[in-house]
């Protein structure tokens, strides 16, 4: 009876001693780092780079909303690739609305080279939604191609 006993008490010990590690590794995870979808951000940090990690825009706006204080840079899923998002200058074939609303997540973007598109609709959209990056886009009238 005894040693019943004895190993009830050993194994609420070692339950609570566990337990206790736990919440402290819990502790000075949330103190010191974002987990989002089971990969650890550092909250310390002034620019974290994960230019080397495919994220969505929605993983980004939420670890943007976790980390106000650090400069974010990302590689966002644009036109069927990734793109930097501190890239200045962008070369564009087309453009669809999705590429539009992406547009704000170029943060450094100065310039968008659209010489060969003809979705004039959203490079309109474009122009006003972004008046601080200049767009160079052409026009053609009877034949003749115009910047």
């Amino acid at each position: 009876m005894k040693r019943k006993g004895l190993i009830a008490t050993v194994v609420a010990a070692i339950l609570i001693i566990a337990l206790a590690v736990t919440l402290i590794a819990a502790y000075f995870t949330q103190k010191y780092f974002v987990v989002l979808d089971w990969q650890l951000y550092p909250r310390d940090q002034q620019v974290l780079d994960l230019r080397n990690r495919a994220i969505t825009p929605e993983e980004f706006d939420r670890l943007a909303e976790e980390l106000p204080d650090s400069r974010i840079v990302w590689s966002v899923p644009f036109q069927g690739g990734y793109v930097p998002s501190d890239t200045r200058e962008l070369t564009v074939r087309s453009l669809r609305s999705e590429d539009v609303e992406l547009i704000s997540y170029f943060t450094e973007l100065k310039t968008i080279h659209a010489d060969d598109c003809k979705d004039y609709e959203e490079l309109l959209t474009l122009y006003r939604s972004f008046p601080e990056i200049s767009v160079e886009y052409s026009v053609e009238v009877g034949g003749k191609s115009f910047s």
